[in-house]
């Protein structure tokens, strides 16, 4: 099979980048295999490169199009070539949206902003589009509208890297066959004690700090406002604490201001800005334990994340998203309801640093090694060549409408006159109940507190995360009422949508 793969390639600044580096000589052990670029310089690697014009002219040449698609303005061609349909594309992030104003709105073309998003989403895209034209942008509607549908629509094929990913798609009414492959790791020797305290000294740590590293691309959604109060409080209870960011901060992410608001003094922490692939890896052997947060997701599998288990460290991540495909023996998970007094902890506490590198490498040579990969696009790119049925995309709705939940008491605490009562919401059925669905209305627990069989305080919340077949997570409720003791009734439904009154799922009597 002759293939055409579409991806930047190192010195190109981008993950996605590397990856290619990594996979293509692989690839091209078992598939005749040519790389497209549009990029001037490419680093030599042992497979023919040509330029998008080239590909433009010799495309009846190829029985496949590999369009390896990221987030950032590198890979405008892969998404150019996906949007014609019938590629094999690769998703490493399932929101294309910043791509998409990359593309349009940066270049001052606010047109094709509001035509591309009104004709994925309608009135909403046009909204949307027309308020970022307007200079009124968050980021919360990039990962509700992200834009990726549409190119996974219409591709022969799909491939993420994680779970997550693809029941996104699916929810979002993706009906292409998805594959998941395992991101690929290279295998690394031990971090060599000489380069680690060159680093260290550049940088102003000593060999005697506990440095905690963050990597990669930094954004809001890495949540860096949370890393430095958390390392605020960490740093009260143990003086040799120190920060780094390894990575350069996006144009609305400011580390200076987020540091004073959190009282983190200037000689604490450190920031690199971009550094080249092997720059990155020797940051990760100078560091000591290392945080790897995301809300909301874009539904990436972090390229940094898995080299940093291939060197062996303490690793906390979000208890969230794609993270449930890291197994707890290799990863602290950090629940948002307690996110920096976890977050505190995990910098604090003390660890086998030996035994959980070998549980990490372990993990990794089991589900990550790159034949694996290989292998999974193997099988993606033979279901890609059989001939497949058409269908029409319907976004449908994945919350089970009668999911079998058990919940459990953590915790009480009585405030001045509400009381929080911290629940354990277990999922004792065979879907997945996500905690949001674009285009759909939320699940809701809606809770009731009685006395004397009268109702006296209403109260509703949310799932901090998607709550996987026996997964559970920690959901606060406030009853604000004045009663030292009450009847607590939970019940389970969608926000905003009238509903039967249901038998409640949870029933105990809670003292304050």
């Amino acid at each position: 099979m002759r293939l055409a793969y579409i991806s930047p390639l190192p010195p190109v600044r981008s993950g996605i980048a590397h990856y290619s580096a990594l996979l293509l000589p692989a690839l091209a052990e078992k598939f005749d295999v040519v790389a497209v670029v549009d990029q001037d310089e490419v680093v030599p690697l042992p497979v023919p490169v040509i330029r998008g014009d080239e590909y433009e002219r010799r495309a009846g040449e190829f029985d496949a199009a590999v369009c390896q698609l990221g987030n950032n303005r590198h890979h405008e061609l892969a998404w150019k070539l996906a949007s014609r349909g019938g590629a094999v594309v690769v998703l490493h992030d399932i929101v294309m949206h910043h791509l998409l104003v990359e593309m349009t709105l940066a270049r001052g073309d606010g047109k094709s902003l509001r035509e591309a998003l009104s004709s994925m989403y309608g009135d909403a895209g046009a909204a949307i589009a027309s308020a970022r034209v307007h200079g009124i942008h968050d980021d919360l509607p990039n990962f509700l509208y992200p834009a990726s549908e549409g190119l996974a629509q219409h591709a022969r094929h799909v491939i993420v890297h994680n779970r997550w990913a693809a029941e996104q798609l699916r929810a979002n009414g993706v009906s292409t066959p998805i594959t998941v492959a395992p991101h690929p790791y290279a295998e690394r020797p031990a971090p060599d004690d000489g380069l680690r305290r060159a680093i260290r000294q550049r940088l102003g740590f000593s060999p005697q700090h506990r440095v905690i590293g963050a990597f990669g691309f930094v954004t809001h959604a890495k949540r860096p406002e949370a890393l430095m109060r958390a390392f605020a409080s960490a740093s009260r209870e143990r003086d040799d604490l120190r920060l780094l960011f390894v990575g350069e901060p996006s144009h609305n992410v400011d580390l200076e201001a987020m540091a004073a608001a959190a009282g983190v003094a200037r000689d604490r922490w450190a920031s690199t800005g971009f550094v080249a692939d092997e720059e990155f890896d020797r940051h990760i052997a100078a560091v000591d334990r290392v945080v790897n947060l995301r809300y909301p997701s874009a539904g990436e599998t972090s390229g940094p994340l898995v080299h940093v288990f291939s060197t062996g460290r303490p690793v906390a991540v979000s208890d969230y998203a794609q993270f449930a495909d890291f197994p707890g023996a290799i990863v602290t998970r950090i629940p948002f309801e307690s996110e920096i007094d976890s977050l505190a902890a995990f910098m604090l506490a003390e660890v086998d640093v030996k035994r959980l590198g070998e549980a990490q490498r372990t993990w990794l040579r089991a589900t990550s090694t790159l034949q694996l990969t290989v292998e999974a696009y193997s099988r993606a790119l033979a279901e890609a060549a059989a001939p497949r049925c058409e269908s029409t995309a319907s976004r449908t709705m994945p919350l089970p409408l009668f999911p079998r939940l058990a919940a459990s008491i953590e915790s009480i605490e009585r405030l001045d006159r509400s009381t929080v009562v911290s629940l354990r919401i277990v999922n004792e059925g065979d879907a997945t109940i996500p905690s949001i669905v674009f285009g759909q209305p939320p699940f809701v627990l809606f809770a009731r507190a009685l006395s004397n069989g009268a109702n006296v305080a209403a109260a509703s919340a949310g799932l901090s995360r998607d709550l996987e077949p026996g997964g559970s997570a920690i959901v606060p409720i406030v009853v604000e009422c004045a009663l030292d003791r009450f009847t607590l009734e939970l019940r389970h439904g969608l926000g905003g949508v009238p509903d039967v009154e249901r038998p409640a799922f949870f029933v105990r009597e809670v003292v304050a």
